[in-house]
């Protein structure tokens, strides 16, 4: 039991350790709504809600899925 233990605990260091194991990315679902969130002719989503949705996810060093 305890050798169960001590390797969820190493898998879990593990994984703090080597941020780049990890290749999910942050998805974020809006509804059309100007000027808060919308898509422009290019079809990429922007407004308000986006632009602040892009510098908290960029602030902690990851990218945004629209």
């Amino acid at each position: 039991m305890k050798c169960v233990v001590r390797y969820k605990y190493l898998i879990v260091f593990l994984l703090l350790c080597f941020p780049w194991l990890s290749s999910a990315k942050l998805r974020i679902a809006y509804v059309d709504v100007p000027p808060y969130a919308y898509q422009d002719t290019n079809q990429k989503a922007n407004g308000l809600l986006i632009d602040a949705f892009r510098e908290i996810t960029h602030s902690v060093g990851e990218d945004a899925v629209f």
